[in-house]
């Protein structure tokens, strides 16, 4: 993922509370949930107009991620800790 988008993940997650912490359970329950694919594309904020063929591409990156990480047994959690500051 590039720096932007790491970014774009961390502000997504902040919690509003101003202590900078990520709201770590929000992240992994909105990753676990994914199966529509224009369900996703609907709920997002983006004013951008994509294909379907662009939209199957989002679907399947983002599938291929999450099957990766479950099936790796990725942590994720480790990359948010830092902003974690009461860890």
């Amino acid at each position: 993922m590039s720096q932007i988008q790491i970014n774009e993940l961390i502000n997504r997650y902040r919690v509003s509370d101003g202590t900078g912490m990520i709201n770590y359970a929000a992240f992994i329950e909105n990753i676990n949930s994914v199966t529509d694919k224009d369900e996703v594309l609907a709920n997002t904020k983006s004013r951008a107009v994509f294909s379907d063929q662009d939209k199957d591409q989002m679907m399947d990156a983002i599938t291929q991620m999450n099957n990766k990480i479950k099936a790796e047994r990725i942590l994720l959690k480790p990359g948010f800790m830092d902003f974690d500051r009461s860890q």
